[in-house]
Parts: structure tokens; sequence; C-alpha cells
């Protein structure tokens, strides 16, 4: 038993960190407008300092920090023009591998394939390949 409190006592502040923030989001998930007053008293905490929390956990997430009013607002998504945007992006995707492939069959079909003149490295270079069959 001492050895689990020795242990779990370093991880003390963590773990109440976590489940503080975790806690806080749980509370204001079902709604789009949350008092902090309210929450304040909820969380047993003065508005100010709690301002100072949510700014440290909601940073970016979708929520909106009135502190004149002393609001918590949740930012409505349109999520709607985000999947028209995904689809749009899709379908030019899909266009583009279309054309290309389209484009490999008919150099195939024609037998216009391209190989490397890249000489091997092991082989010497013969003087046959070279235009005027004569050294440079």
């Amino acid at each position: 038993k001492q050895w689990y409190q020795r242990r779990v006592r370093a991880h003390i502040d963590d773990l109440y960190f976590f489940i503080r923030s975790e806690s806080m989001k749980q509370y204001f998930a079902p709604y789009l407008c949350c008092d902090m007053v309210k929450m304040a008293a909820a969380f047993n905490t003065d508005v100010d300092s709690l301002e100072l929390e949510l700014m440290a956990l909601v940073g970016g997430e979708g929520v909106k920090i009135d502190s004149f009013n002393k609001v918590l607002r949740a930012v409505k998504r349109n999520e709607k023009e985000q999947v028209r945007r995904d689809v749009i992006e899709l379908c030019n995707t899909l266009q583009f591998k279309t054309q290309e492939l389209i484009v490999k069959t008919a150099i195939l079909k024609a037998g216009l394939v391209i190989k490397s003149s890249a000489p091997n490295i092991d082989e010497k270079p013969s003087t046959s390949s070279v235009r005027g069959g004569g050294p440079l």
C-alpha cells in the first residue's frame, strides 16, 4: 500500500489537472453558451481563475470566451461547407488521376516506351552508343 501511495503521489498534480480539464469539457459539452459565473461556482473557483484555466484548456477547440459578458460560447461549424470542400478536392484528385492513367495507357498502346539513358555504373559506355561512333 505504501509503495502505491509513493508512486501515485508523484503524479497527483497531473491527475488532478487531467480530471479537472475533462470535467470542464463535459460540463460545457451539451451547451452552445455557458455562464462562467455559474461554471465558476460549480468548480469552486472565482471567475478570473476559471477564465485563465479555460483559455489554457480550449485554445482553438471551437470555443470562444467572452471576457466582457463572462460567457463561454461554442463556435458553430459549417459541416456542409467542409463536406462540399472535401468532395470538390476528391473530385479534382480523381479527375487528375484518371487523365494520368489515360495518358499512360495511350503511351503504352502506341509503343512509346521511354527507357533510361543513364548507363549502368558497372559497365563502361561503349563508343558505339555515342553519336558518330568515334571517340570524343
